[in-house]
């Protein structure tokens, strides 16, 4: 199992609270800013090492792959109609 889907729900995570698609890599490193920051008090440390941990699998990606990683993610937890301005 890949780092990418050991820790795909929280990137899709990520991507969902930015309200775009695909979002850009500093943007994505922001939205896993705040939901770290929001959902510090709301769930255990073990969760929330998980959302750190994928902050780190993104930090790791080539700029000029994290589009791919975003249509990987969206096809394995959602559905990327939720976006028709970008297509």
């Amino acid at each position: 199992m890949t780092e990418v889907e050991d820790y795909g729900r929280q990137i899709f995570e990520a991507i969902s609270y930015a309200n775009e698609f695909p979002v850009v890599k500093e943007k994505l490193l922001i939205m896993f800013d705040k939901l770290i920051e929001e959902l510090s008090e709301l769930i255990d440390e073990d969760e929330l090492n998980d959302y750190k941990k994928a902050k780190k699998v993104v930090e790791k990606i080539p700029e000029n792959e994290v589009e791919e990683l975003c249509f990987t993610v969206e096809s394995l937890y959602g559905d990327v109609e939720n976006y028709p301005s970008y297509f």
